[in-house]
């Protein structure tokens, strides 16, 4: 499970980010960060990371 930390910011117009956070896992931070933005935006996408 990947979890971001509450330093973890994320600007929605995709131009800067800044991810703090220990991690296992293999797939491109593009890919994560994509999954990030769609499970804050999206209801129905399974609850994969842990928001504080």
């Amino acid at each position: 499970m990947l979890q971001f930390t509450e330093e973890t910011k994320v600007d929605a117009k995709g131009d800067n980010y800044t991810v703090t956070s220990i991690y296992h896992d293999e797939r491109p931070i593009n890919e994560l960060l994509k999954e990030y933005l769609l499970s804050t935006v999206n209801t129905q996408y399974p609850p994969r990371f842990q928001h504080f």
